[in-house]
């Protein structure tokens, strides 16, 4: 299965919808009724996001990964994709690494109160239970592509959310028109929406993304107006990598689940861009 959704990113217009392969066969679309984990694409929502917008954390800001054992439950001890850890990392490192531990402490630190606050703004819904620290890393709470790529505009959109939607307005014969495009509403500073999309950036430069580095498709658009940011987020049993690019006009996420034969695996792909 796989859903895509492509928006505006200024004004969050939905310009195209992909949410199956033969609507003959049946009508669930995947693009906008799916529920499923987000996984590390929720990083900077969650936890990036969050810590620059209420603590104004550098992108140079200090974290230690290493073997740690969170107060959840009986005690939660998660690990990286790779099972390795890399001691005193940067914030920028740490994202474009997709490194767990890191990502978990700074969501810890910002409160977990906080990352609600941030993930509502982009138009997320929080349960009645709240986020828990596994939503750091995109292990708790569901969402579908039309969420996410809405979410990921904001950033590119210098901080301004605005809500999917395919119909602007509704023209009455004789009694005019009822407006029905939804009003934008500032869901971060701007300067927040600006180093998230630069420590993404990283990630395709320097971190996990280098093998989405396609030639032609652009890091950054000369004008600031255009400029977006995007994700990939993929998981394959313990295989966790996460790549991002920018693309120049509105966002793209899919998701995507295929079964290897009988056996127990997943790949779960989300992509913004």
């Amino acid at each position: 299965m796989a859903g895509v959704t492509v928006t505006d990113t200024q004004t969050g217009a939905i310009r195209a919808i992909g949410g199956g392969r033969n609507y003959q066969k049946g009508q669930f679309n995947t693009a906008t009724q799916i529920n499923r984990q987000p996984g590390s694409t929720f990083k900077p929502i969650t936890a990036y996001g969050p810590a620059i917008q209420y603590n104004k954390m550098s992108t140079y800001h200090q974290i230690k990964d290493e073997k740690t054992e969170f107060d959840v439950n009986d005690g939660w001890t998660p690990n990286n994709f790779d099972n390795q850890f890399r001691g005193w990392v940067s914030a920028r490192y740490a994202l474009s690494r997709s490194l767990n531990i890191p990502t978990i402490k700074l969501m810890e630190e910002v409160g977990i109160d906080k990352a609600e606050e941030f993930a509502k703004g982009l138009g997320f819904k929080v349960p009645d239970k709240g986020f828990m620290l596994s939503d750091a890393i995109g292990g708790g709470v569901g969402t579908n592509p039309k969420e996410m790529a809405a979410a990921y505009a904001a950033f590119g959109n210098e901080g301004v959310y605005n809500e999917p939607h395919t119909v602007t307005k509704v023209e009455v014969p004789g009694e005019g028109t009822i407006e029905l495009t939804p009003e934008p509403k500032s869901a971060m500073n701007s300067y927040t929406a600006f180093m998230i999309s630069n420590m993404l950036q990283t990630t395709m430069s320097e971190g996990t993304g280098t093998a989405a580095n396609v030639p032609g498709v652009y890091l950054m658009q000369v004008k600031p107006e255009r400029r977006t940011a995007g994700i990939m987020h993929q998981t394959l049993g313990s295989m966790d990598t996460q790549r991002t690019t920018p693309f120049p006009f509105g966002q793209v996420t899919m998701k995507k689940i295929q079964c290897l034969r009988r056996q127990k695996i997943y790949q779960n792909r989300f992509i913004s861009l």
